[in-house]
Parts: C-alpha cells; structure tokens; sequence
C-alpha cells in the first residue's frame, strides 16, 4: 500500500493525493476505503462579485450532511446537501473573473478549476433595452395629408452597457405627470457585441425570433398581434454570446392588453385644453399621452407634446403646453399608451431589463380654441 504523505496524516487535512485504482486511502486503522468525489455539474456557473447566487453542485458520492464548498479560497454557506448534490450561496469577491470551487467531504476534495466566473455587480442598472410595441390606429378623420397606417406591431431589444436609462427617458420623458413639448433625449449608450444571429422570446408554447440587425445593432422584427400576444410575459431564451455566459430571462417583458380611449372623441373638435380618458381593465407601469399637431396649410406636423403619466385612467392635457396650436385648419394626432416595465434581473451581473411592453391607441381629432 503506498503510504500517506506526512503531513496529512499529522494535520488531519484533506486527502488530495492518494488516488490509488479508483479509491482514495485512508488512514490504515480505519480499515475501509472510500469513493472519489465526482462533479458532475455546477450550475449557474456565473455571478454577481456582490456574491449572493445560490449554487446548485450534482457531486458524490457526499458521506456528510455538512460538505465545505470553497470558491476560491472563501467559504460558501451550505444551504442543502443530499448525499449526491449541494446548494449553496456563492461568497463575494473583490474583482470580476474565475475562480475554482473545492468540494470538500470526509477526508475527500475535489477542486473544478475555473468552474465559476464573477461579473462586476451592476444592480440597479439595465443591460438590455427595447419593447414589444403594438399600435392600433381609430377613427375616421383619416385622409389624404395624414393617411391611416394598417395596425401593426414591433420588437426590438438591445444589450447595452449597463445604464440607468429606460424606456420612457429614451423616448418620451422623464417625470410623472409632467408634460414635454418637443422631447429628444441627448444622451448615449454603448451597445455590446453580442455575437449572435437572433434571439428567441418565448411564451407558453410560442417563439418569437428577432434577428440581429447589423445597422441598428440590435434585435428586431415587425410583429402581427398573434406575435404580440396582448397580455402575455415573455422570457428570452439563451443563446450563444461573446459578451454573455448562456442563461435564460423569464419575465423579460409582459405586453398589456388593447384598451380604449374614451375621451376625447375622436373626430370631433377638441379644445387646446382637454382631458384624456381611457379603459383601465389593467394597470400598467405607467401610460403616456402624445400630441402631434398637423398644419395642413404647412402640410407637415408642427409641434409635439409628449406626457408621461398615472395610469389611472385620466388626464388633462393643458393649452399652456403648445405653442402653436389654432383653431384652423389643425388637426391633432393623439396618442394613448400603456406601459409595462420588467422587472427581470439577468443573473450574471444582477443588472435589469430595460425592455417594455408597450399598447398604443393612436387617433385624429380636429383643433379648436
């Protein structure tokens, strides 16, 4: 029998050398010998440096209620453990990067190298953003200067370096209840290389595929209303990255139901200050209320409000907000739209979904003082 290094038999450390035709030694007094430790799967194998992931281990086989699962060199907290797999909460760590994880079990280790990778902690900024937008156009002012578009739908979702913009500040505001005239956000992201040709939401037993577009740099595709799916949460699937380790998003995004707006009526004339209703069967995030005004002298579009409000069915556009409205030949492209944010983290570095599900009600009424 090959003898025990010294200092093992003295310390009382863990075996990590006596591998001997499939089993390991033990002391010679114990008169028995055990199994190797075999990992066969850990998962996830990617984190936050905040520490926190809990850590599913399939190992054995374990002898001890109590096996010590090191990443690197700190201690994990055992949170279960069967006898052939352990849970555990992954320790913080100072820096990004990979570390090993050393199981440790009556006298047995094994160390997987490189087996779990650290991503600096981005809580409270999103890395993805984007919509599933569906718009349904009523009405019958609808003619030759502002034609009436065929109700349609998109998707579009972008992986970013993680910022504290979001959909609303990205294209319509950023206060509650407050009213913008000619809103354009100045700011900028950077968009990360990720590498794959599509990404794939599902939901229930449907996919949705969106394509990368190498112009835009991200995800998109036109979508019908059995895409859109009214009403549902959608989660994006894993797909191969150059920027991301493989995993699944459920709750990516949730599309709300179609609604209607109830004041004004559209068609009929509409004052410079007027209320805005609409059917609140749900509630969303938030909604927001567009005005685009048309000179049909000018041909063109010449000023647009955009207000981001309570979605509570209810809302005063005020005259103070335009500039140029008139009681002649105008007529006002209003907008209703109801808003759901994500609340879905992705697990590498615990940043957000910046992606909203987004419902628009869009209809004519001609201006008066």
């Amino acid at each position: 029998m090959r003898a025990l290094p010294l200092l093992l038999v003295l310390s009382g450390c863990w075996l990590t050398d006596t591998e001997l035709d499939g089993k390991l030694e033990v002391p010679q007094d114990s008169g028995e010998t055990l199994d190797p430790l075999v990992v066969t799967s850990i998962s996830p194998a990617f984190g936050p440096d905040s520490g926190g992931t809990e850590v599913f281990l399939v190992v054995g086989p374990l002898l001890s209620s109590e096996p010590v699962v090191r990443f690197g060199d700190i201690e994990a907290r055992v949170l279960e453990s069967d006898g052939v797999s352990v849970k555990v909460v992954a320790p913080p760590r100072d820096a990004p990067g990979a570390v090993d994880i050393t199981v440790g079990d009556s006298g047995r280790n094994i160390t997987s190298e490189s087996a779990f990778t650290y991503h600096p902690d981005r809580s409270g900024l999103n890395s993805v953003l984007g919509s599933l937008t569906y718009i349904e156009y009523v009405g019958d002012s609808w003619g030759t200067q502002i034609e009436r578009p065929a109700d349609f739908g998109y998707g579009w979702l972008s992986f970013v370096q993680p910022t504290t913009v979001d959909y609303a500040e990205m294209f319509h505001g950023t206060r509650l209840d407050t009213c913008e005239r000619e809103y354009n956000w100045a700011g900028s992201l950077t968009d990360l290389p990720i590498g794959a040709s599509s990404a794939t939401l599902t939901t229930g037993a449907q996919s949705l595929s969106l394509p990368f577009d190498n112009s835009t740099l991200s995800f998109e595709a036109d979508l019908t209303i059995a895409q859109y799916r009214p009403g549902s949460t959608f989660d994006l699937s894993a797909f191969d990255s150059q920027t991301y380790p493989a995993f699944d998003v459920p709750g990516l995004v949730h599309t709300p139901l179609p609604f209607s707006v109830t004041q004004p009526e559209f068609d009929e004339l509409v004052n410079s200050t007027f209320d805005v209703t609409w059917t609140t069967a749900e509630t969303g995030d938030y909604a927001i209320v567009r005005v685009d005004l048309f000179d049909h002298f000018v041909g063109d579009f010449i000023e647009t409000v955009r207000c981001v409000v309570v979605d509570d069915g209810r809302f005063q556009v005020s005259s103070s907000n335009f500039t140029q409205w008139s009681a002649f030949d105008q007529t006002a492209r209003i907008w209703v739209g109801r808003v759901f944010e994500s609340d879905a983290v992705l697990p590498h570095d615990a940043s957000s979904s910046g992606v909203a599900g987004v419902y628009w009600v869009i209809g004519l009424a001609p201006t008066d003082l």
